[in-house]
C-alpha cells in the first residue's frame, strides 16, 4: 500500500458522505486536509484517508478541453478531483484556443456556473499551476514588438483574468459579454502585422505601457519610436481624464522631459484637471509654484492664486507649500505681511527636517529651509541672533544641497545658486570673522542636536604628554545599529559643516573632576557648561579651553571658479574660468537658455574639487572675454 505524502489527493468519509481533498501537512498519525467542495481545513487520521492517483490526460484531450470541444465532465470520473493530473506531454494554451472556446460559448446557452465548471476552472488551474499546460505562448518572430506592449502571452493572461471576474456568481450572464472579448482577440490578430502605432489597444494596455516607460531611466534611454508611442498613449488617455496620463503629461511639460518639451500652459491645464479629480495636496503645491512664478503669464506672479494653492498644500503636510507660505507672509505677497508667522513656520520646519539630516536622509527639504531661516536671521526678523548664526545656517544649506544634487531633482541647481550667493554675500561682510581651521568652541553648543534622552554619547578621554586632553565624541549605537551613527556638525568659525562619525576636540588647561585621572571612556546624555550627565548623575566635569579643528581637507583637482552676475545686485553664478587675462569687474560671455550672454565677474577663486559647491559636471564654462570687457 502506498504511503501517503504531502500534496496527495485523498478521499475520505464525513458522516457517511464521500469527500475529496488534498493533504497540506502530515503530523504523525494525522493529516491536515484541504477539502475541495467546502474549502474547509480538516485534521483527519491517516488511517481514514485513501490515496487517489492523479488522472492521466493525453495531449489531445488537453487541446480539446482548452478549445472547449469537450468539457471537464467528459474527462473526469467520480474518483478524481479537479486539481491533480499527469501527462506525457506539455501543452501550451494559445490565444487561438481561447478564441475557439469563446466562439463555442457564444453559440451556446450555457450559464456562468456551467462555463466555469466545464471549461474555465480546469483550464485556468493548469495555467496558474504550470502543471501541464504552459501559459507562455510565444509571439512569432516576424511580429514587431516594443517593451511593455502586450504579446500573445500577455493578452491571454489579461483575458483570462477578466473572464474569471465575469464568471463570478453575482455577475451578469457571461454570454452577454463574450462577443466583445472575441472582437478584442480578432482585432489583436488583425493588428499584429501593422506598425505598432496603428494597432488597437485597450485603455488598460495603454496605461501599462506608459507606466512602464515613465520610469525615468526607461524614458531617458528610449528611442524615438517608443517616445512617439508614449506621447500618443498619454495624449489619448488624457482625453478621457486618465489620472496617470494627466500626471505624466503635466509633470513632463513642467520643465520638460525626454517625451515632452517644457510647456507651462499644458502643464497647468493637466495638473489643474488632475487636482480637480483628486484634490491631492502635492498637486496644489505644484499649482502654487506655477502661479507664484507666473509661469503662464510672462513671469508676472499671480500671488492670490499661489497663496490659495499653497494653503491647500500646507494643510496637506507638503513642506514646499509650507515654506512658500512663509515666503509670502515674510514679503506680504498675496497676504498681509507678518514676519512672525513666517519665522514660526520656518523654525518648525527646520526642526523637523533637521531630524532627517541627522538620520542621513539627504533628499529632504532641509537645504531650502536652512537657507530661508538664515535669511530671516540676516535680515533681523529673529531677535537675539547674530550674523554668525546666519552663516552657520547657510553652510548647513550648502552642505545639504550638495548631498541632494546627487539625486538630480528639478530646480536644485537654482537652489544651490541661491545658497552660494547668500554665502558669498555674508562671507564678504566686515562683521563676519573669516573662518580659521582651528577655533575655540562651546562643546555643549556643538553637541546640542544629540543631547536627547533616547541617545547617549561616548566620550573617550586621552591625556597628552603636555598635560592637555584629547577628547573623542561618538554617538553610542543602539542594539540594532551596526555602526556608530554620524554627527551633523556645523562650526562657522572653522568653516566646517558636515557629517562625521567621531568628533575630535582638544582641551587646553584642563581641570578634571568627578572621575579618575586615567584615560577612560564615559557615556552621557546631557551637558551643563563643562559638566557631563547621564540622567541625573554627573559622570564627569572637564573645565578648560575647548578647540575644534576642521577635519575637512582640500582634495582633488584645482579649478579656477569665476562668480558672475547678470545684473548689479543680482544672484551670483559660478562658472569654470579657463580664459586667460580675466579679472574681477571684467565682462565675459557665458551660454544660457537665451544663447550667448554678457555677464560681469564679481569674484575669482581657485578651489579644489572637494571645495566645489556642485559636482564638476554641473558647472558650465566661461566662453571668452567680452569685446568691451
Amino acid at each position: 500500500m502506498r504511503k501517503l505524502k504531502q500534496w496527495d489527493d485523498v478521499s475520505y468519509q464525513i458522516k457517511g458522505k464521500k469527500c475529496q481533498g488534498i493533504i497540506r501537512e502530515i503530523n504523525g498519525k494525522t493529516a491536515e486536509v484541504y477539502e475541495y467542495i467546502t474549502s474547509k481545513i480538516r485534521n483527519l487520521p491517516l488511517s481514514g484517508l485513501t490515496y487517489v492517483p492523479p488522472l492521466y490526460i493525453i495531449d489531445e484531450q488537453l487541446k480539446k478541453l482548452c478549445r472547449f470541444e469537450i468539457g471537464w465532465s467528459d474527462i473526469k470520473d467520480e474518483e478524481h478531483s479537479l486539481f491533480h493530473y499527469e501527462s506525457d506531454d506539455t501543452y501550451c494554451f494559445t490565444l487561438d484556443d481561447m478564441l475557439d472556446a469563446l466562439k463555442k460559448i457564444a453559440s451556446s446557452d450555457m450559464d456562468n456556473e456551467t462555463i466555469f465548471r466545464e471549461w474555465y476552472a480546469p483550464t485556468s488551474q493548469f495555467l496558474h499551476d504550470d502543471q501541464i499546460i504552459l501559459f507562455d505562448e510565444e509571439t512569432p518572430d516576424n511580429i514587431e514588438t516594443l517593451p511593455a506592449l502586450p504579446d500573445r502571452s500577455d493578452k491571454l493572461y489579461t483575458i483570462c483574468e477578466n473572464i474569471e471576474f465575469m464568471l463570478e456568481p453575482e455577475q451578469p450572464p457571461f454570454i452577454e459579454k463574450v462577443n466583445s472579448i472575441i472582437k478584442e482577440i480578432e482585432d489583436y490578430f488583425e493588428d499584429e502585422n501593422k506598425p505598432v502605432t496603428q494597432r488597437r489597444y485597450t485603455d488598460e494596455e495603454k496605461e501599462d505601457f506608459i507606466k512602464y516607460h515613465h520610469h525615468e531611466n526607461n524614458l531617458k534611454y528610449a528611442d524615438e519610436k517608443v517616445l512617439s508611442l508614449y506621447r500618443q498613449f498619454v495624449n489619448e488617455l488624457c482625453d478621457i481624464d486618465n489620472q496617470k496620463a494627466l500626471k505624466y503629461k503635466g509633470y513632463g511639460c513642467y520643465g520638460g522631459d525626454p517625451a515632452f518639451e517644457c510647456d507651462w500652459h499644458t502643464s497647468l491645464s493637466c495638473i489643474k484637471k488632475l487636482y480637480e479629480l483628486t484634490g491631492e495636496p502635492y498637486l496644489a503645491n505644484t499649482l502654487g509654484y506655477i502661479y507664484y512664478y507666473g509661469r503662464c503669464w510672462d513671469g508676472q506672479p499671480q500671488y492670490d492664486e499661489a497663496f490659495r494653492y499653497f494653503s491647500v498644500g500646507a494643510a496637506g503636510g507638503i513642506y514646499e507649500s509650507r515654506y512658500k507660505l512663509a515666503d509670502m507672509f515674510a514679503k506680504g505677497y498675496g497676504v498681509v505681511q507678518n514676519k512672525n508667522i513666517a519665522v514660526g513656520i520656518i523654525e518648525e520646519l527646520y526642526e523637523q527636517n533637521l531630524e532627517y539630516m541627522l538620520d542621513g536622509n539627504f533628499e529632504c527639504k532641509f537645504a531650502d529651509i536652512a537657507l530661508r531661516l538664515g535669511g530671516y536671521i540676516e535680515k533681523g526678523y529673529v531677535e537675539y541672533t547674530s550674523k554668525s548664526n546666519a552663516l552657520g545656517l547657510y553652510m548647513q544649506a550648502d552642505f545639504a544641497i550638495r548631498q541632494r544634487l546627487k539625486y538630480d531633482h528639478y530646480g536644485d541647481l537654482s537652489v544651490a545658486d541661491s545658497i552660494r550667493t547668500a554665502l558669498y554675500r555674508l562671507l564678504s561682510d566686515e562683521d563676519i570673522t573669516k573662518p580659521k581651521r582651528t577655533c575655540r568652541i562651546y562643546i555643549s553648543y556643538l553637541l546640542r542636536n544629540y543631547l536627547k534622552k533616547y541617545r547617549k554619547i561616548q566620550m573617550k578621554i586621552r591625556h597628552l604628554k603636555n598635560g592637555e586632553l584629547s577628547l573623542t565624541f561618538r554617538i553610542t549605537p543602539f542594539i540594532n545599529e551596526k555602526y556608530h551613527p554620524k554627527m551633523f556638525i556645523t562650526e562657522p568659525e572653522a568653516g566646517f559643516c558636515g557629517m562625521v562619525e567621531k568628533l575630535n576636540i582638544h582641551v587646553k588647561n584642563p581641570e578634571i573632576s568627578e572621575m579618575d585621572i586615567t584615560d577612560d571612556t564615559v557615556e552621557f546624555d546631557n551637558i551643563e557648561g563643562c559638566e557631563y550627565y547621564l540622567g541625573d548623575e554627573k559622570v564627569a566635569e572637564i573645565r578648560g579651553e575647548y578647540y575644534f579643528t576642521s577635519p575637512e581637507k582640500k582634495s582633488g583637482k584645482t579649478y579656477c571658479i569665476a562668480s558672475v552676475y547678470f545684473s548689479p545686485g543680482g544672484h551670483l553664478y559660478d562658472y569654470i574660468l579657463e580664459t586667460e587675462g580675466v579679472s574681477v569687474g571684467d565682462k565675459v560671455i557665458v551660454v544660457t537658455d537665451m544663447g550667448e550672454t554678457e555677464v560681469t565677474v564679481a569674484a575669482i577663486n581657485n578651489k579644489s574639487e572637494s571645495e566645489l559647491a556642485l559636482p564638476v559636471s554641473k558647472y558650465k564654462k566661461i566662453i571668452r572675454k567680452a569685446e568691451n570687457g
